[in-house]
């Protein structure tokens, strides 16, 4: 983030110089307001003073002794101000006497004390001074006026009277051009401070601005880069893969089609290494076996992680035989890894399917297929091996995978070996007394009643129609759960569920008939209910999953778009669906600590949904330092192993969130 204290200081110096320049221009008025007073003051004190000479009337003299007070207390009051102790009061008094306006005596009074010591108003007060005599010799003369009696004292009186008259007007001239010198420079002082403050401000403007475009061409690069890129091992995705392997098929405009490979590798134990050891291992794992892969491959291959512990490699220009010289390069050195995790060692090895396309005609999808269905075949005859792959090759794959998958889950359905488990999600930045917030995530127990995850089930029941069987086996048995958990004393209330659907089940009209039954079936608030859709389902038929989730919302249920930023579209879904939630993208949060683009696409997202009304939700929040940072950004609601790990969800749940809000503050209710 791109701090603007700079600019804060830049400005408020400015104001700070400007708003001192005036007070001191406003004081050396004050100053030649008081030196036309006590100059006007000396000129008509003579001027009288020659009256009363000329006419020996009273009012003459009184005249003249009103005006030549003024000249005496302006001395008076400079006298005062230059006595220690210093009496301010008294020299307020004597200048407001002598008819200075009450308003300039503060910035008076303040100039003198403190800028004395300046050379134009020491010259000016040395020239002030310089008037003493005189006036004090013009008052004197005031009190002997009265006993001239003869033409000759009256003449001599006015005489020196013209004489001091004339030796006064030079000093208060020198006064006045001494006092005007300094406002002068005062003048330019605060115009070249203004000019190099401007400068300064306009300087830090352009640098502000070239950080910002900085900053966005590196979140833009970012961005282009997590388009193509996989972020754990830094090799190409499956769809940049896929992109490069689709113009490579595109024949050359001169001279005949040259050949292409596809293989795609499949690490045999790395569900070994995951199960027994946790994620972290298996992360460690593909971080390490990568640098070995493009060691052999060298750059005549493309390599890309395509999911998983599954890699693609893409050759162009090679015969079978250097395809395959290739692939078993890359199998041998998988081979070769050892991988050691907390004293333990695992030994790795790979399945590789080879697919081989002579001619260069077989389109994108064909030839990724085959290569799919050759990596299947190297597993089914005993793993460790490359497999090139053969037209029967296809059938038989499929026929296998289909008969595994389609038994087991249905298996699962009619044994009931599903489970359910759920993750709290807390308010980041209040305490919620209102209930917990959970999501409900979906396990299956395999015949050797081991936990699978539902990416190993999940793709296959969504690939073969049995989806909507377990997203409405979801449904019911978190409703039963619910119903059971309202009956049992003591429980916390669950304040909002969150229940994930799949593509398939959004916009199905027969989904809406069995959620309504079970609404009235088992008693359960709909507001309690938030249904969680990813962004790649809810695109497949936009404008069904609209109407699909206005129908829900009909009923009083919530909506939160899941994995909400990994499309490149993202926004643009926002302002289409009518949700209540929006999931921020676990791989921007993980990373937002340590990297400023996944941060700033964090608060974008955050201020973007709460600008359209939705509140945030984060999920992979796997630390308290980053369920700190979201709530100082203004996340409203954290989810990951930093807060609370999924747990077998019945009515015995209990909230056991790690993570608190730092200062609690008003509670309010999730759902409101």
């Amino acid at each position: 983030m791109i701090s603007a204290w700079p600019f804060v200081v830049v400005i408020l110096i400015q104001m700070a110089v400007g708003g001192f320049s005036v007070y001191v221009l406003s004081a050396t008025r004050a100053f030649v307001t008081g030196e036309s007073l006590w100059s006007k003051g000396q000129h008509e004190a003579i001027y009288f003073l020659n009256l009363y000479l000329d006419t020996d009337e009273q009012k003459h003299l009184d005249a003249f002794r009103r005006t030549v007070a003024v000249p005496l207390e302006y001395r008076k009051g400079r006298q005062l101000l230059e006595a220690r102790p210093l009496d301010r009061v008294a020299a307020r008094r004597a200048f407001e006497k002598a008819g200075n306006p009450p308003e300039d005596l503060t910035s008076l009074i303040w100039m003198f004390c403190n800028f004395r010591g300046f050379s134009y108003l020491e010259e000016a007060i040395a020239r002030w001074k310089e008037t003493d005599l005189p006036i004090l010799e013009i008052d004197r003369m005031g009190e002997t006026a009265s006993t001239v009696h003869t033409p000759a004292e009256a003449a001599a009186l006015r005489e020196r009277l013209v004489e001091i008259d004339n030796e006064i007007t030079p000093k208060t001239i020198a006064f006045s051009n001494a006092l005007n010198a300094g406002a002068r420079l005062v003048e330019s002082l605060l115009m070249l401070s203004n000019f190099a403050l401007a400068t300064v401000l306009a300087c830090l403007t352009v640098w502000r601005v070239g950080r910002v475009l900085a900053q966005r061409r590196q979140i833009e690069s970012k961005l282009a880069w997590q388009a193509s890129h996989d972020e754990l091992t830094g090799l190409l995705n499956r769809r940049a893969f896929e992109e490069r392997l689709g113009r490579s098929m595109r024949p050359p405009r001169t001279g005949a089609p040259s050949s292409r490979t596809v293989m795609f590798v499949d690490l045999d134990q790395f569900k070994i290494v995951n199960d027994t050891s946790g994620h972290e291992a298996g992360d460690a794992l593909l971080r390490l076996i990568c640098p070995g892969l493009e060691a052999v491959l060298g750059e005549d291959a493309v390599l890309a992680r395509l999911g998983g512990d599954e890699f693609g490699i893409f050759l162009c220009n090679k015969d079978i035989g250097e395809a395959l010289f290739f692939a078993e390069r890359v199998r041998a050195a998988v081979e070769r890894v050892s991988f050691i995790w907390n004293g333990r060692r695992f030994g790795v090895t790979a399945s590789i399917g080879l697919m081989h396309d002579a001619t260069g005609n077989v389109s994108r999808d064909d030839i990724m297929r085959a290569a799919d269905v050759a990596c299947f075949m190297a597993k089914e005859k005993g793993r460790n091996r490359v497999h090139i792959h053969r037209e029967q090759d296809l059938d038989l794959s499929n026929r296998v995978r289909e008969m595994n998958w389609v038994q087991r889950i249905q298996h699962a359905l009619d044994e009931d070996r599903f489970s359910l488990y759920a993750q709290e999600i807390v308010e980041l930045k209040e305490h919620d007394a209102s209930g917990l917030h959970v999501e409900i995530l979906l396990r299956l127990r395999d015949e050797s009643d081991q936990i699978v995850l539902p990416t190993s089930f999940l793709p296959a029941a969504e690939r073969f129609g049995l989806i909507k069987q377990i997203d409405r086996w979801v449904v019911r048995n978190t409703f039963r759960c619910l119903k059971e958990r309202a009956a049992t004393p003591r429980a916390e209330p669950i304040a909002c569920c969150a229940i994930n659907l799949s593509g398939p089940t959004i916009g199905d009209e027969a989904f809406l008939s069995f959620l309504e039954a079970a609404f009235a079936e088992f008693r359960i608030p709909p507001e309690s209910i938030c249904f969680e859709v990813t962004e790649t389902s809810a695109i497949l038929d936009l404008n069904a999953a609209r109407r699909f989730v206005q129908a829900l919302q009909a009923f009083g249920c919530t909506f939160a778009l899941d994995d909400f930023g990994s499309g490149m579209s993202s926004f643009n879904y926002l302002k289409e669906l009518p949700i209540d939630f929006v999931k921020i993208d676990g791989s921007f949060v993980k990373g937002m600590l340590r990297d400023s683009a996944d941060r700033a696409m964090v608060e974008m997202i955050s201020h973007v949904g709460h600008v359209m009304g939705k509140r945030i939700i984060a999920e992979f929040v796997e630390t308290k330092a980053i369920a700190e940072a979201l709530r100082e950004i203004g996340v409203d609601y954290g989810q990951g192993y930093g807060i609370a790990k999924p747990k077998p969800f019945d009515a015995s749940f209990k909230g056991a969130a790690e993570w608190q809000p730092a200062l609690p503050t008003r509670l309010r209710k999730l759902t409101a």
